[in-house]
């Protein structure tokens, strides 16, 4: 983290790294390796990054800055509860080569992996029998820039949209002798999210990655409108009768330590009844 370091790996299988339990940024991402902020760079050759978990970016995450090259490895059955089962890359630059990202999963987009404002180049590599909810294979965003050459994409799943691809915003993508196994199916194997140019820009004005960070690093704290509040110290909530916001609920009120037993139920009418007939 913000090291401006290079770490290079070799022959190497990076196994059972669970760090989903995290709150706080980084230390919820990239259940194997995280390489973030500032210039740190990822040589990864010929390794096995297998059965790893985070909130995104269940294998391997780069981001902010940074380079992750990736040769003649493989990337398989990691898990992110939220983007990017096998690997993460946001506002950096990757290589992958020679390499299988194969059965990694993702509640959210980019089985495979997730793509955010970045360039990246794949060459012979194979994306298989990946799952997420957007993109089973890909989920592209921004204004990245994606190349795809002698690559297969093979039996990945998309519950919503996007099998094997899912983009969104505006991004480049160069298909180049790139293989497809099912390209006929029902579910778009690759679907594009069309957002108005004219947002977009607002969005990008306005938005920067900063922003997330510095919320973030004090979400328990809150904002300074949230520390004005006054309260008082006690292991109960202090009920306010005159509040018109939040009210006590009345059920527990004069409630037994001992349950009553079952009682009468008297001059009870249905709201509704429910009828089947026949002929």
């Amino acid at each position: 983290n913000n090291a401006n370091a290079t770490l290079i790996l070799r022959y190497l299988k990076l196994v059972g790294g669970d760090v989903s339990s995290y709150s706080g940024w980084p230390d919820k991402l990239g259940g194997s390796i995280c390489i973030y902020t500032n210039g740190g760079e990822l040589n990864l050759y010929s390794s096995i990054v297998f059965n790893n978990k985070a909130s995104t970016s269940g294998g391997i995450r780069a981001d902010e800055n940074t380079i992750m090259n990736i040769y003649n490895s493989i990337i398989q059955n990691n898990e992110a509860t939220h983007y990017g089962g096998g690997i993460v890359i946001g506002n950096a630059v990757g290589t992958i080569y020679n390499t299988t990202i194969d059965n990694n999963q993702a509640s959210y987009g980019g089985g495979g992996m997730a793509i955010y404002y970045s360039d990246v180049t794949m060459k012979n590599t194979i994306i298989s029998n990946n799952d997420a909810y957007g993109g089973g294979g890909l989920s592209i965003h921004g204004d990245s820039t994606v190349t795809l050459r002698q690559s297969s994409f093979i039996n990945n799943d998309a519950t919503n949209n996007g099998d094997e691809i899912y983009t969104y915003y505006q991004p480049t993508i160069s298909l180049i002798n790139t293989y497809f196994n099912n390209p006929n199916n029902n579910n778009n194997p690759l679907f594009r999210y069309e957002v108005n140019k004219e947002i977009e820009d607002v969005l990008k004005s306005s938005l920067n990655p900063e922003m997330f960070r510095e919320r973030y690093s004090n979400i328990s704290k809150g904002p300074e409108q949230w520390q004005q509040i006054k309260t008082k110290e006690s292991s109960i909530y202090d009920w306010d009768d005159n509040s018109t916001y939040v009210k006590k609920p009345p059920f527990f009120e004069n409630l037994s330590a001992e349950p009553e037993g079952f009682k009468s139920i008297n001059d009870a009418r249905p709201l509704f009844c429910l009828l089947y007939t026949s002929d």
